[in-house]
């Protein structure tokens, strides 16, 4: 018994009559006579019917009949299955984030996501950088949305998708609060509540090292992950602190956010994509083409006197891992 027997026996079902069906297979009726007994001597039993009123189907016949017809749809069903499968319109994409990730990115990227690939399940895991990449490598995530840059050596292909630079965050009653631009070497002498060495060493390296052009080292009073832990420690009046220039969107009322001065050398920082292009699967593709396609990189935002946000000119993604 095979697939095209059941075919012909649908066709016959549904024709009512050899000639027809073979019409319909286009194929002649000796080859179509011959497969269906065929069929009848497998399942060892008698499909149809020939009389003076022409061939019908006996009893047995449309039960096996309905049968191939629930065979044949199944068939297309698994044949669906695996195609959506390989272009990445079913599965499971599993997606690693960094807090300052769902400021902005998330919200914008997964309403779209799930609108054109609604069978995709959709898994979110909130972490640290580290532990992102970690799991990219031992096969736990798909793609990951980091912070950038980079601190780590690892595996995984990084590409840019937003870009932000730092600034100051003081709380609303400190007096740097009141200038529109603050000169780096102004904050020589605060106490600072600096990103976790261990969990956040890029934003910790890159703060250390900003603060270094201006020939200090940041005296650290507090340690934390994320960003909005370290603008509630600013508000509180426990230091102050280098946070990418985005978080004014979220910070309190209670916390200034202003521009570096322009002495200062602006250090480039943001949301990078993370993915293994060695083990890519379909839905993790279809994501990081959306991303490409959907998301245009963001320039840094600066800030006007009244702190008001200025456009600048998108800047290209940056492909590395460092």
């Amino acid at each position: 018994m095979n697939l095209q027997q059941l075919r012909h026996l649908i066709a016959l079902a549904e024709s009512g009559g050899f000639r027809k069906a073979a019409e319909r297979l286009h194929m002649t009726q000796p080859p179509l006579s011959a497969s269906i007994k065929r069929l009848e001597e497998d399942l060892g039993v008698t499909l149809l019917s020939r009389g003076t009123g022409g061939t019908t189907l006996t009893e047995i016949g449309q039960a096996v009949a309905s049968e191939a017809r629930q065979v044949l749809f199944h068939l297309e069903q698994m044949r669906s299955i695996s195609k959506s499968f390989n272009t990445g319109a079913i599965g499971r994409l599993r997606i690693g984030f960094v807090a300052s990730a769902s400021f902005e990115f998330l919200p914008k990227m997964l309403p779209l996501f799930t609108d054109k690939y609604p069978n995709v399940q959709l898994e979110l895991q909130e972490s640290t950088t580290e532990r992102i990449l970690q799991h990219l490598d031992d096969e736990k995530l798909d793609v990951g949305l980091v912070r950038y840059p980079i601190a780590h050596t690892c595996l995984a292909t990084i590409e840019q998708v937003e870009f932000d630079t730092l600034a100051v965050a003081v709380a609303r009653s400190h007096p740097l609060a009141s200038n529109s631009v603050v000169p780096l070497k102004e904050l020589k002498d605060e106490p600072f509540i600096m990103y976790s060495r261990r969990h956040v060493p890029s934003l910790h390296a890159m703060v250390i090292h900003t603060c270094q052009q201006e020939n200090f080292v940041p005296r650290i009073s507090q340690e934390a992950i994320q960003i909005q832990t370290i603008l509630s420690l600013v508000e509180s009046g426990l230091g102050v602190a280098l946070v990418p220039m985005a978080s004014s969107k979220w910070a309190s009322e209670k916390v200034a956010i202003r521009n570096l001065s322009e002495a200062t050398i602006p250090i480039n920082t943001g949301i990078a994509l993370a993915y293994r292009a060695d083990r890519e699967s379909a839905p993790a593709k279809r994501f990081r083409e959306m991303v490409s396609g959907e998301v245009l990189p963001k320039a840094p935002i600066e800030l006007r006197d009244d702190g008001a946000e200025l456009s600048s000119a998108n800047k290209t993604p940056s492909l590395s891992c460092f």
